[in-house]
């Protein structure tokens, strides 16, 4: 009977031990992961599935990526509230997404560091520090080039500064006082409705980043760009910080870990694409529109200083903070 009882024993010692997490046995985790861009769209395509594929590849079967939907599924100016409230896990995200909850995160484009600079600087520290508050984890910033990201597309070419005045173009809610200081009437509209608005007059211009461009077909109604991009490159990995806090210490490295090793890589192809697209602009006889030195000079300082006077009445605090490391 002590026989029995010693073979039952080890027996079930044995199958608790195979069906336990030490075993390796144990389902992956499963990160449900949403993106402010449609699934097609290149940067999701490269940016952020480059970054998914090398994660669940190192955790070696510990993690999986689920993707549960874009901008069909939660308009991208509510997705990382939702994030923030554990609706899902990780967010391919825009900063200009959520100032409301982190005012701090404009800082990302002001920014004239490298994504490695920031680290060692200490600006990487602060984001962390900061998204924390919206219980959020910040991971890292994708794609950031060597040329800014934003520029402004117009239905016909201009040929000087004062030419942008009374001119209505659409802009994304970070962007109104720049349109204004430019003396250019804001208009706010979904991406969705910038095709027909500029087809029928209804804006003579819209700002936008360099990707997507062709592929929403855009470059149809296009006729002229101002070539002098503004705007530091930014899309930012993020992750509901309570679930984050749950996964084992070893996984919260790797995130991290993954995120800042697939940086440079992610780079250079940011460079490569932006270079690709431009070329397409070209061969659709667009115009590139060249202000003067000093026109060009006013234009550039019109948004970076609006998002500094912005960013230090919304957060005095963090504004010295950031400006501080930022001047090193």
């Amino acid at each position: 009977m002590k026989r029995l009882i010693g073979a039952l024993f080890i027996l079930t010692l044995a199958l608790v031990l195979v069906s336990s997490p030490v075993a390796g046995q144990s389902e992956p985790i499963v990160i449900k992961y949403m993106t402010f861009l449609p699934k097609n769209n290149p940067v999701q395509c490269h940016f952020g599935q480059m970054f998914v594929d090398l994660l669940e590849k190192r955790s070696k079967g510990e993690l999986k990526v689920k993707y549960v939907g874009g901008p069909e599924a939660i308009p991208f100016y509510d997705q990382v509230k939702a994030l923030s409230d554990g609706l899902f896990d990780m967010n391919l995200a825009g900063p200009d997404t959520y100032m409301n909850l982190v005012p701090e995160v404009e800082a990302l484009v002001l920014s004239k560091f490298s994504p490695q600079k920031e680290k060692e600087v200490g600006f990487y520290d602060l984001m962390v520090e900061y998204h924390k508050k919206a219980n959020l984890r910040f991971l890292a910033r994708m794609g950031k080039g060597k040329l800014p990201y934003f520029y402004i597309f117009l239905t016909k070419p201009v040929a000087r500064l004062e030419d942008m005045r009374d001119l209505k173009i659409r802009v994304a809610p970070a962007l109104i006082d720049f349109a204004k200081a430019l003396g250019a009437v804001p208009i706010s509209m979904p991406p969705s409705e910038i095709y027909t608005a500029m087809e029928r007059g209804v804006v003579n211009g819209f700002t936008w980043p360099w990707v997507g461009v062709t592929n929403f077909g855009w470059i149809k109604v296009i006729k002229g760009v101002i070539d002098h991009p503004y705007r530091a490159g930014n899309a930012i990995m993020l992750m509901n910080l309570t679930f984050f806090n749950k996964l084992p210490a070893h996984l919260q490295k790797l995130l991290v870990e993954v995120c800042h090793e697939v940086q440079p890589e992610i780079e250079a192809l940011n460079d490569r694409m932006h270079e690709e697209e431009r070329a397409r602009w070209k061969e659709a006889k667009i115009e590139f529109i060249r202000f003067s030195p000093e026109e060009a000079e006013r234009y550039l300082a019109f948004d970076y200083d609006i998002t500094w006077k912005r960013l230090m009445e919304k957060s005095p605090e963090g504004g010295v903070r950031i400006k501080q490391i930022l001047a090193k």
